[in-house]
């Protein structure tokens, strides 16, 4: 699954060094726009503040565009991650001599990132309504990368379910079909931890 947030990605500079810092994934904010992802008409995800353990078996890398090849850090590279009560946040020293880092740097600077995002798996999520809204309560993901973006998807989400019969980009098509799997997974992944809930009940 993929969740972006429109916390545009920063280029901080400390005792003459520069970072890439983020955040890959905010957690629900009613007061805040923007802290609740739109799978579908009436249909959201909210990640808890429970969803990120970063203590995960599986080795968190930051991608630029969710793309393996454009790696700009891991553990290795001293990519550091932290979770606080905002959400999953990143940090990441540019190397002046790595060309993919230092295209991202141009692109930030200007204005061609728009965002950051996280590709993660979900393994423990819950149900409610509010009103028309189905909402997923994101309770416990495994995250596989995170990073720096071009497009805020959630709000190119959002623009096609609003407007699904006038638009016929790919990428509109491609978000689309992206959310009804992850929609059918969750309700399927939903029900069966309904039903694992029960049985420890009884």
């Amino acid at each position: 699954m993929i969740n972006v947030t429109n916390e545009t990605p920063m280029i901080q500079t400390r005792n003459g060094k520069e970072y890439f810092v983020g955040y890959g994934a905010v957690f629900f904010d009613r007061k805040t726009p923007g802290t609740e992802y739109q799978l579908a008409e009436n249909v959201y995800e909210r990640f808890l503040p429970s969803a990120f353990n970063l203590r995960q078996e599986r080795p968190i890398e930051l991608w630029y565009n969710h793309n393996s090849d454009f790696c700009l850090g891991t553990k290795e590279t001293g990519l550091e991650l932290r979770v606080d009560g905002k959400g999953l946040s990143y940090e990441q020293e540019i190397n002046p001599d790595d060309v993919d880092h230092q295209k991202v740097k141009s692109k930030i600077e200007n204005g061609i990132i728009k965002g950051s995002s996280i590709g993660f798996w979900v393994t423990r999520a819950s149900q409610i309504k509010e009103g028309d809204r189905e909402i997923f309560l994101i309770k416990e993901c495994e995250v596989r990368d995170l990073g720096p973006v071009n497009v805020p998807a959630y709000k190119a989400a959002s623009a096609f379910c609003r407007n699904a019969s006038k638009n016929e980009s790919p990428l509109m098509t491609r978000i689309q079909q992206e959310n009804e799997k992850d929609l059918d997974f969750l309700r399927r992944l939903v029900k069966t931890h309904d039903r694992i809930d029960r049985y420890t009940l009884n």
